[in-house]
């Protein structure tokens, strides 16, 4: 994991916790809790918080590719009609 920039944050009893350091913010104890509901089962991490700075640069690729998506679909459209 080290290899793909993952810092190892410790150990949970599901196993080793990593996390990208460039990525996250640390705020208080990290708890990993393996949830299991009816209709699924999952894990929820507490404690670790995105980087301000990584979440506007992800929503500013997420407009930019629906953008680029509705432009395509507009497109599509005016040559179907």
């Amino acid at each position: 994991m080290k290899k793909k920039g993952y810092e190892l944050l410790g150990r949970s009893p599901l196993g080793k916790v990593y996390y990208q350091p460039e990525r996250v913010v640390i705020e208080g104890d990290v708890q990993v809790n393996y949830m299991v509901l009816p209709w699924i089962s999952h894990f929820e991490v507490e404690g670790l918080k995105a980087d301000k700075e990584y979440v506007r640069i992800c929503e500013e690729k997420e407009a930019a590719l629906a953008a680029s998506q509705l432009a395509a679909v507009e497109t599509t459209g005016e040559l179907i009609n």
